[in-house]
């Protein structure tokens, strides 16, 4: 039934693709291709997005807030700070227009990024039309994310991210078991590990969840998107593994002022679909 599904979904990505290559074509203000294929720029007036040859949204972002989230999968993302609201060195695993540099810029201030991108053309495009910033405190790195993590053997990161799509999917190289086990290496103590992956197809979702959560050892939570297909996965370095339900929501109010995005329903959500877990690590009431 599950693979009855999976070709159903693929034949209406198809369907949807065309529709976007027809619908939107006015709205394209670059296009260019480079080895890996296509590059779309879209802009409606309202918001600039990022396109590899496919309706998905590779990136977007609102000119006149340009530190703002507009995807809600990536607001998702953030959800990590609930388990390291110190976190200030971050790794970031697909640029795309640069929306989690910019949002992370924005409100760490004593933050340092490095950012790894295989594309230069995605480098160049974000800077052009998409208004990655010229900061100190960010580091763009032109290097397949996979030798990048299987090299590094002297960085330590508080929060790890991962949004490395292709024109149909997430990319290969970020999800198999080696990757996030040298992740894992690579954040300090109290570290989070965040990924972007779809629920579908349900076959690649399921060999996903099994390989992080070997690589994690079981300590991996997990979210839906709200009327999305992305899920966000979070896997943990605890340095202690005993939460406090106070602690939590008084955090998840502090981040929120701080971030301006709704970290009590991310926590609501963190608890309700791994009930499982935090019974398993035993959060103190």
């Amino acid at each position: 039934m599950d693979l009855i599904q999976d070709n159903r979904m693929i034949k209406k990505r198809k369907k949807l693709n065309r529709i976007f290559k027809e619908k939107f074509l006015d709205n394209i203000i670059h296009q260019s291709s480079d080895q890996y294929g296509t590059i779309q720029v879209l802009d409606d007036g309202l918001t600039r997005s990022l396109h590899f040859d496919s309706i998905e949204k590779q990136s977007c972002f609102d000119p006149k807030r340009p530190e703002f989230l507009v995807l809600s999968y990536t607001r998702s993302m953030m959800a990590g700070f609930l388990m390291n609201p110190k976190a200030t060195r971050f790794l970031n695993i697909g640029l795309g227009g640069g929306s989690i540099p910019r949002f992370l810029l924005h409100n760490v201030e004593d933050c340092r990024i490095d950012t790894v991108e295989l594309r230069k053309s995605v480098v160049d495009i974000a800077g052009e039309y998409f208004l990655l910033p010229n900061d100190d405190r960010l580091k763009v790195i032109v290097e397949d994310a996979y030798e990048f993590v299987m090299n590094n053997r002297f960085q330590r990161y508080d929060m790890i991210f991962v949004d490395a799509f292709e024109h149909n999917g997430i990319a290969d190289a970020v999800v198999n078991e080696l990757f996030f086990k040298n992740c894992q290496s690579l954040l300090n103590p109290n570290g989070v590990f965040c990924i972007n992956f779809w629920s579908e197809p349900k076959d690649i979702c399921k060999k996903i969840r099994k390989r992080l959560n070997a690589a994690f050892s079981s300590h991996l939570l997990e979210i839906p998107v709200e009327d999305r297909t992305n899920r966000i996965g979070f896997g943990l370095f605890p340095a202690d593994s005993t939460y406090s339900l106070m602690t939590l929501k008084k955090r998840s109010r502090i981040l929120q002022n701080k971030f301006a995005l709704d970290f009590p329903e991310f926590l609501k959500d963190m608890l309700k679909y791994n009930d499982a877990y935090f019974k398993q690590i035993d959060v103190i009431k």
